[in-house]
């Protein structure tokens, strides 16, 4: 899933130790890797990658894991409203299309 996060002129990532800015409070998480503003962080047993797309535009992307649906949407809130808190109230949040992929169709 992707996120693409706009308005994001106050955002910046210049450390790995940064990266904790995107684990909400409660929740259990730390920093992978970090390189030029951009970096992977495990949040709650699933992977979130953070990358800058332009000046203003950032893309949280959750990487890896297995986790319901429900509880994605829950964690996803919360990290959303981490990076609000964290860098400005009016950052814009907007899911690119999720990958569909044919459950009748065998991989080859």
């Amino acid at each position: 899933m992707k996120i693409i996060i706009s308005n994001a002129i106050n955002i910046g990532f210049e450390s790995k130790i940064d990266l904790n800015r995107l684990i909400p409070d409660g929740v259990d998480g730390n920093p992978l890797n970090y390189e030029q503003g951009e970096g992977q962080v495990l949040i709650d047993r699933s992977v979130w990658g953070i990358y800058c797309s332009n000046e203003d535009t950032y893309i949280l992307q959750y990487e890896e894991g297995l986790i319901d649906f429900l509880t994605l949407l829950a964690l996803t809130t919360r990290i959303i409203e981490k990076l609000k808190l964290e860098f400005s109230p009016n950052l814009v949040f907007k899911i690119e299309g999720l990958e569909h992929q044919d459950p009748h169709k065998k991989d080859t």
